[in-house]
């Protein structure tokens, strides 16, 4: 009965959400940002970074299509722990296959070195998280700082 419940509860929340308009894609964007971008002006640029698929996806969705950032803009980078340095390149094609960037827009990877406390049965469904950065993007990220703080006095 509980499955059950759970399953509704889900798809009723799924079917709640309809097509975003382009202010509410804009203002989605933005507090994802706000959240897991970079805001740091030594930074210099846009980036984002997450080990969620569907939320790398959505952001670089939201970069094309609310910011206008051109493909061939954007520079991915893999971080995962030391211990898949054996998986490299089975990591960096299950990142280039959802973001579908060839390999050739991908950076040397980032190695972890943390040394982890126990072993997982998982662990070939591990991904590491993913880098993703905007060329030439330093106003941007001005901007984008104004949009935020913006948004936090919107309340």
């Amino acid at each position: 009965e509980k499955l059950s419940r759970v399953k509704k509860l889900f798809e009723d929340g799924q079917s709640e959400i309809d097509t975003l308009t382009e202010k509410e894609l804009f203002l989605t964007g933005l507090a994802l940002y706000w959240a897991e971008g970079f805001k740091s002006l030594k930074e210099g640029r846009l980036g984002f970074c997450n080990s969620d698929p569907r939320m790398i996806k959505f952001i670089i969705k939201w970069f094309e299509k609310a910011l206008n950032v051109k493909k061939e803009d954007f520079i991915l980078r893999t971080e995962f722990n030391e211990s898949h340095k054996n998986r490299t390149e089975e990591i960096k094609a299950y990142w280039s296959k959802i973001t579908k960037f060839p390999l050739s827009q991908f950076e040397k990877p980032f190695y972890q070195h943390s040394i982890w406390l126990r072993n997982y049965s998982n662990r070939d469904e591990y991904f590491g998280l993913l880098r993703v950065r905007v060329r030439r993007s330093s106003e941007l990220l001005n901007k984008m700082r104004g949009w935020i703080n913006g948004l936090g006095k919107a309340v």
